[in-house]
């Protein structure tokens, strides 16, 4: 179960991170 909320939280910063390249 462990890993599975690692693997959501790593989607979420990818998320962010996808969204900061669209601001630029």
């Amino acid at each position: 179960m462990q890993e599975l909320r690692i693997s959501l939280e790593y989607y979420k910063n990818g998320q962010q991170i996808i969204e900061q390249d669209s601001a630029l």
